[in-house]
Formats: C-alpha cells, structure tokens, sequence
C-alpha cells in the first residue's frame, strides 16, 4: 500500500512507477478512507507518472488507485488524461492515445476500515480508479 504520494513524490519528470511485464499490480490506497493519496481536483503530478511496459513481455498489469468518491467518474478519469499520467514504454501519451491503448473504470467501493479494532465493523465508502492496458 501506497500512501501520502501527494506530499512524497515532487512535481517532476523522470519519476514513474513502472508496471514491467507479467501481472503486476499497484494499489494506491486510502489509510483511512478520508485522506485519499492522489488530490485530482487540486495538485498537479509528473507527466507519464504510470509507466506500463510492454516491450518485455505480456503486461496484464493495473493501477488501482483510491480517489475521494466524488472524483470516482469521467471527473477522475479526465483529470487524468488532462495531466497526462499515463506513459506506454516510458512514452507519455496525449489523452486520445491513451484511450486507444487503456482501459479506464471507476466506481465506489465499500471497504472494511482496519485501523480501529472496533466491536463492530467500520465500512468506509472509497472511490476507485482503475488502469489497465488495452488488450496486452
């Protein structure tokens, strides 16, 4: 689990996480289901941030990321392709090449909150975005 990424990682270039081939999976989850690690309606983040690799071998990898719920729509997905996040083989891609060679969905998930050992159950309505390449 990834958290914080808004305060860790610097607005620059050259920093991507790479999801080589194979199935790899990253999940960029809410700790608490309230502080969310990617702000898309007010930060700005490092074109081609997720890299996917294709060149050596079948990548059938994905991005999950938890957003606020609000931004769990085509909201979410187009603050995405206006930032250009998403890079094919370290190319960063405009936002019609990313639709070609991407699948993009989201929605709102019911999670489990974990942090509080509570009698009962805490459940925490979290947005989800998820990005996954196009017929690998």
């Amino acid at each position: 689990m990834i958290t914080g990424i808004n305060a860790d990682l610097p607005n620059q270039e050259g920093i991507p996480f790479n999801l080589g081939a194979g199935t790899p999976e990253l999940k960029i989850m809410s700790a608490d289901g309230s502080n969310y690690p990617l702000k898309l309606d007010n930060k700005e983040y490092p074109q081609g941030l997720f890299n996917f690799m294709t060149k050596e071998g079948q990548n059938t990898g994905k991005v999950v990321i938890d957003v606020a719920p609000q931004d769990a729509n085509v909201y979410g997905l187009n603050t995405i392709f206006r930032q250009n996040l998403i890079a094919r083989d370290g190319e960063v891609l405009s936002a019609g090449d990313q639709m070609k060679y991407f699948n993009f969905s989201y929605g709102i998930k019911n999670r489990r909150d974990h942090n509080y050992g509570e009698a009962m159950p805490i459940f925490m309505k979290v947005g989800t975005i998820t990005i996954s390449l196009n017929n690998p």
